[in-house]
């Protein structure tokens, strides 16, 4: 079973050509990720992110080949406040805007936001996506430089072979610090 470690390191990366959406993405950041973990209850992330440009995108990515993953009350906020800069985070709404699924909902097992199975509330979003991965992602505007709490919640139906990555990328960069610290959770063993 994987432990998790807190470090505050930077884990800067320069654009993947795996991240074929959304576009414009000029760095990104990983937050967290778990691979072949086991079943779990509802568990509340939270990460602390320095932005490098005036507009980020929180993503998700999701693969589970024997069961699913849910993920609900996603917020952003600026360090110290408590103003939620993602709309809809907890999918009350009933639908994922103004979020995007990417492989588009019509792929196999993509993810969608359904009713029940949730943290609070009455919806979640819901993926079991074998391949490829789904995205699950919203921009929204930062300030260069100012810091961010990135909070979710997320549950695990099943065993492995699954995998959940969550990470930050800075669009239409105004100010590139190399050097961004954030703070990342990593599985180990």
């Amino acid at each position: 079973q994987a432990v998790l470690v807190a470090t505050n390191t930077p884990s800067s990366t320069t654009k993947s050509s795996l991240l074929s959406c959304p576009t414009g993405i000029v760095k990104y950041e990983y937050l967290f990720y778990l691979y072949n973990a086991t079943a779990f209850n509802y568990t509340r992330y939270e990460q602390t992110y320095r932005a490098l440009s005036d507009r980020t995108t929180l993503l998700f990515a999701f693969v589970h080949y024997k069961s699913q993953w849910a993920l609900d009350d996603i917020s952003v906020t600026r360090l110290n406040t408590t103003t939620n800069l993602i709309a809809n985070g907890g999918f009350e709404t009933g639908t994922l805007a103004p979020f995007s699924v990417c492989p588009p909902s019509s792929t196999y097992s993509a993810g969608t936001v359904q009713r029940g199975d949730t943290k609070t509330g009455n919806y979640s979003f819901v993926d079991s996506s074998h391949q490829p991965y789904d995205f699950l992602w919203q921009t929204f505007a930062t300030v260069p430089q100012q810091e961010y709490v990135i909070t979710y919640s997320l549950r695990n139906f099943g065993p492995a072979p699954n995998l959940f990555v969550a990470f930050l990328a800075a669009l239409n960069t105004t100010t590139q610090t190399t050097n961004a610290a954030t703070t990342t959770q990593q599985p180990t063993t």
